[in-house]
């Protein structure tokens, strides 16, 4: 059976024309990942890409309207992407045959929330979605065999948006945003001076709540977070409050312990535009990397010290993704795909790629990350 990373370079190493909608022929370095990604072109036309961060090569699988986050199975074979609130649908995207094999709707009184994780095994996955009749997040289990909606608990909190799996394969790991919203008003936010955003710990198999943390202002909805092999959880928040307010919009939490902010000055924190996109923990090392659209910034994190270590300008920048050894790529909402080499705590641009027609979405995974 092939590797993960020999199937896919092998997949991107097939196919026909980029007009087409298909794969040139490229091949890859062994240290470098294809990705995923959802992108909008100039006609407003939303797909689902696979695409190489080292050469112009796609594959191009056109969907309705625009989707955000994306799931990898364990095999590699499968992805998962998952419509934005307040969507609902998902997207099964069959990597054999680089193609849309299967779309799920949402159950009844329900919408998806933009992101899912596997269970370790892959026979599992878990989505954010909204019970918007009661106004609660809750974690929808799947069967990946028949893809068959077997569960459903509480995410414990108001607007769940991304979830990870904790080190121990046992527990999901939630961003509660604590936003309150309803499908007959799609993009409003109903509950501002009221939110409540907790970080949840939660059983996958009972739901049960092991562990709840809250954080800062109430109006610091946290969204976004990825999970160390440490099991330190990174994460990214999005502010509700004054524009002209300074928050800590970058965070981590340990098991056990109270949310610590990063450290950063007053200018940093507000060349961020209080947005935080997408966050990604490069295993093997103390360091994370987010980035903001809105900022035009993607900022390396030293997370012992928790400090800034780095920091680039790149307009609308939007996902990020681990592509290799000791490397990170990002996009932006210009094609862009811009890739970081590390050395310890150096960071240096290493290379800067450019998809015509392109319009990147704020997340990608890739081989080697669980989008």
């Amino acid at each position: 059976m092939l590797s993960r990373r020999e199937f896919l370079s092998q997949l991107l190493m097939s196919g026909a024309a980029i007009a087409a909608g298909s794969l040139a022929g490229c091949s890859f370095s062994q240290n470098v990942s294809p990705l995923l990604s959802v992108a909008r072109d100039r006609k407003g036309q939303y797909s689902i890409r696979i695409f190489s961060p080292e050469t112009v090569q796609q594959r191009i699988l056109n969907i309705p309207g625009r989707a955000h986050g994306l799931s990898l199975h364990p095999s590699g074979r499968i992805a998962v992407c998952h419509d934005r609130r307040p969507g609902r649908r998902m997207y099964i995207v069959d990597l054999e045959d680089q193609s849309l094999s299967r779309t799920l709707e949402a159950a009844p009184n329900r919408h998806f929330f933009g992101h899912g994780v596997f269970s370790p095994d892959g026979n599992f996955l878990y989505t954010t979605e909204n019970n918007y009749q009661k106004g609660e997040g809750v974690i929808g289990g799947y069967q990946v065999s028949d893809w068959s909606r077997i569960d459903e608990f509480s995410s414990r909190g108001i607007g769940c948006h991304e979830l990870r799996l904790h080190p121990d394969g046992e527990t999901l790991v939630v961003a509660n945003g604590g936003i309150l919203t309803h499908p007959d008003q799609p993009r409003k936010k109903l509950n501002l001076e009221s939110m409540t955003p907790k970080l949840s710990y939660i059983n996958r198999h009972t739901g049960e709540l092991l562990e709840e943390r809250s954080f800062g202002h109430h109006q610091l909805s946290i969204r976004h977070l990825d999970v160390a092999d440490d099991g330190t959880a990174v994460i990214g928040m999005q502010y509700q409050g004054d524009k002209t307010d300074i928050q800590p919009l970058v965070a981590l939490h340990r098991r056990g312990e109270a949310i610590q902010p990063m450290v950063a000055e007053d200018d940093q924190w507000l060349g961020l535009s209080q947005y935080i996109a997408s966050v990604v923990c490069l295993p093997g090392s103390q360091i994370a990397v987010t980035t903001t659209p809105r900022g035009n910034r993607v900022v390396f994190w030293n997370m012992n010290a928790r400090r800034q270590i780095a920091s680039f300008h790149v307009s609308d920048v939007a996902g990020a993704a681990l592509t290799g050894s000791n490397q990170v790529t990002v996009s932006n909402g210009g094609g862009e795909l811009i890739t970081y080499s590390y050395e310890g705590y150096d960071m240096k641009e290493a290379s800067r790629l450019r998809y015509p027609d392109t319009n990147w979405d704020n997340h990608m995974a890739s081989s080697t990350t669980n989008g």
